[in-house]
This record gives C-alpha cells, structure tokens and sequence, in this order.
C-alpha cells in the first residue's frame, strides 16, 4: 500500500494534540450491558485470570534434584 494506507511506522506514532475519547459513566454503564448476558463466562475469566496474576507473583517451587 502507498503512503497514508497499510501498516507503517506513521501507524504507531501517537499525535497528543488528538482529541482523547470522552470516558463517561454512561459509556462504562453501557459496556457493562453489553458483558450482563455472560456474567458467568466474565465471571470465569476474571476468576482466571486474577487466578493467574496470583501464581506469577509466587517463587517457583524447589526443585527436587537440588536436594
């Protein structure tokens, strides 16, 4: 693809003069809405994955040749 088109380094670049979205509680509440018909798929995930983040925090066991 030419310029202005396709996947380039202009891609990436982020201009701090753009205009940020808006971040409002009526655009989480409807976010939300959308995840109300799969709470326990979300609920499963965000089990998972907190889950997760608790066993990467954790020392790897010891190893039983060490001893």
């Amino acid at each position: 693809m030419g310029p202005g088109g396709g996947f380039g380094p202009g891609k990436l670049k982020f201009d701090e003069e753009e205009a940020k979205p808006e971040i409002s509680k009526a655009l989480l509440l409807r976010i939300v809405k959308y995840f109300v018909p799969y709470w326990k798929q979300t609920l499963l995930v965000m089990s998972v994955l907190c889950i997760s983040a608790v066993l990467g925090l954790l020392p790897p066991p010891p190893d039983s040749a060490d001893h």
